[in-house]
C-alpha cells in the first residue's frame, strides 16, 4: 500500500556502511549531538501536511482553531458571501433553531450554537476591536470577503484575553495596502430563468438578485503610507406567495355559522349529527340549543371571571349570526381582500407580492509606518440597508409575511464600525499593541 494521502514520508531507514572507529569521549558527544539535531530536523519535515492539520496543531498556543487566508476565503463557495456561514464548517457547530428577524439582522448573520453553547456566547472581533451586538448576540459588521486578510475561528482553549467567550471566537483582519496597486472586481447574478414554479401560485415568480463590488489598495507614500478600500452592493428583487385566510363574504356580513362544527354530547363525545343526549346552551335570544364546536359566545354575559353562564350569540334563531357588524370592524374589513379559493373557510387566499432589498457596504483603511518600530492604522466601515415588502394583505393592511421573505413592512438600518491601532516594537521579544474600537 502507498503512503496515506496528505502525509509526508516518515520512514527513517538508511543504508550505511558499517565502520568501527575508536572515538574519545569528546568526539563521541559531538557525534551524538549532531545525530540528535539531524533527527529533529527530519521530524519537523515529517509533520502532517494536510489542509486541516493547523486546526489542531500549534507550536505556541493550546487553542483549537481554524485560520483561513485570503486565497481560501476567495475560493470557498459561500452563499451570498456571508462570512458567518463559514463557522458551520468547523466541528461542534449547529445552526440555532430560530433566527433573528431580517429587520433586526439585515446583514443576515447566522445564529450558530457551538459546543453546546448558545449563539449569544460567541464573540466577534474585527481588526482586534469588538464587533459584537450585546443585545442581539451577532456581528455588527458582516465583513466583505474581499476586504479580509485573514479569518480565524477558535472553538476552545481560548487565550485568557478572550475570557468573555464561551462558544466560538470569530476574528477577522482586514487587508492593508502595499507598495503595489492591487484590486478585485466581482458580480454574482441569480434570476428566475432557472427556477421552478411556486407550488402555491403555480407560476415562476420574478427574481433579480445582483451582488457586486470590488476592492483596491496601494501606496500613498511608498514604504510609509498605504490605503485600502472596498465596496459590496446588493440589489435584490424577488416575488413570493403564501397561502392564508381572509373573511368570506358571509363572515363580513356577520354570518359566522360556517365556523360551527360537530355537536358536543353530554358523555364527552362529539357527533356530526345531533346527539341523543346533547349539552344544552342558552342563546342571547333566550332559547336553548345543542352545543356545537365553534360557537361564539357574548363576553358581556355570564360570570366575567369564570365564563360560566355565557350565552351563545344568535339572531333570528340562527346561532353564530351577529345582529349587526360594528362600524369599526366593517371599516377594517374594507382593507382585506376577498378569498381567491371559493367555498373554503380557512386557507382560502393565495397572496403574491415582491420584496425590495438594497444594501451598500464600504470599508476604508489607512496604514502608516512611522518608523521601523512604530506602526499606525485606522479603518472605518459603513453598511446601509433598505428593505421593504408587502404583507399578504397588501402594504396598508399588512398581514403575514410571504413565504421565504418572512417580513412585512419597511426597514432602514445603518451599521458602523471604527478601529484605530498602534503597534510599537521594543525588542525582538517585546511589543505593545493598542486598539480603540467603536460600533
Amino acid at each position: 500500500m502507498g503512503e496515506p494521502a496528505g502525509f509526508a514520508e516518515r520512514r527513517r531507514r538508511r543504508t550505511r556502511p558499517f565502520v568501527l572507529i575508536a572515538l574519545g569521549d569528546g568526539e563521541r558527544e559531538k557525534r551524538q549531538r549532531a545525530e540528535e539535531e539531524r533527527d529533529r530536523g527530519e521530524e519537523e519535515k515529517c509533520r502532517p501536511c494536510h489542509a486541516g492539520a493547523d486546526q489542531y496543531a500549534g507550536n505556541d498556543r493550546a487553542d483549537v482553531s481554524t485560520t483561513l487566508s485570503t486565497g481560501e476565503l476567495s475560493n470557498l463557495p459561500v452563499l451570498n458571501r456571508n462570512l458567518t456561514q463559514l463557522l458551520l464548517v468547523t466541528p461542534g457547530t449547529q445552526l440555532n433553531d430560530w433566527q433573528h428577524a431580517s429587520s433586526e439582522n439585515p446583514q443576515s448573520g447566522y445564529q450558530i450554537d457551538v459546543n453546546g453553547q448558545q449563539f449569544t456566547s460567541n464573540g466577534f472581533l474585527l481588526d482586534g476591536t469588538e464587533n459584537n451586538s450585546a443585545i442581539l448576540g451577532i456581528a455588527v459588521i458582516n465583513p466583505n470577503l474581499d476586504s479580509l486578510q485573514e479569518f480565524k475561528v477558535t472553538t476552545s482553549n481560548y487565550d485568557a484575553t478572550f475570557g468573555s467567550v464561551a462558544g466560538a471566537l470569530l476574528q477577522a483582519t482586514t487587508k492593508s495596502g502595499t507598495n503595489s496597486i492591487h484590486g478585485s472586481v466581482f458580480e454574482y447574478l441569480r434570476n428566475d430563468a432557472f427556477n421552478a414554479a411556486s407550488w402555491v401560485s403555480k407560476t415562476t415568480l420574478p427574481l433579480r438578485w445582483n451582488q457586486f463590488g470590488g476592492s483596491v489598495g496601494g501606496p500613498i507614500l511608498k514604504n510609509k503610507l498605504f490605503f485600502f478600500t472596498d465596496y459590496q452592493g446588493l440589489r435584490r428583487r424577488r416575488s413570493a406567495s403564501t397561502l392564508t385566510t381572509v373573511p368570506t363574504a358571509a363572515e363580513r356580513a356577520g354570518d359566522l355559522s360556517g365556523l360551527l362544527g360537530d355537536f358536543i354530547c353530554a358523555d364527552s363525545t362529539s357527533s356530526p349529527t345531533p346527539c341523543a343526549n346533547p349539552v344544552p346552551v342558552t342563546t342571547t335570544e333566550g332559547t336553548s340549543v345543542p352545543a356545537q364546536a365553534g360557537m361564539i359566545f357574548d363576553p358581556n354575559t355570564g360570570d366575567p371571571t369564570t365564563g360560566i353562564g355565557r350565552k351563545a350569540i344568535s339572531t333570528g334563531g340562527r346561532v353564530n349570526v351577529l345582529p349587526a357588524v360594528p362600524s369599526a370592524v366593517a371599516n377594517i374589513l374594507k382593507f382585506l381582500p376577498l378569498p381567491t379559493i371559493n367555498g373554503a373557510i380557512a386557507n382560502n387566499y393565495v397572496a403574491t407580492g415582491g420584496e425590495k432589498f438594497d444594501s451598500d457596504q464600504v470599508d476604508g483603511r489607512i496604514d502608516y509606518n512611522f518608523s521601523d518600530v512604530l506602526h499606525f492604522f485606522g479603518r472605518y466601515t459603513l453598511a446601509d440597508f433598505d428593505k421593504s415588502a408587502p404583507g399578504a394583505f397588501g402594504t396598508v393592511a399588512g398581514g403575514p409575511g410571504l413565504d421565504g421573505i418572512n417580513f412585512a413592512g419597511t426597514s432602514l438600518a445603518r451599521n458602523q464600525s471604527l478601529a484605530l491601532g498602534a503597534t510599537y516594537t521594543f525588542s525582538t521579544t517585546l511589543i505593545t499593541d493598542f486598539r480603540f474600537g467603536f460600533s
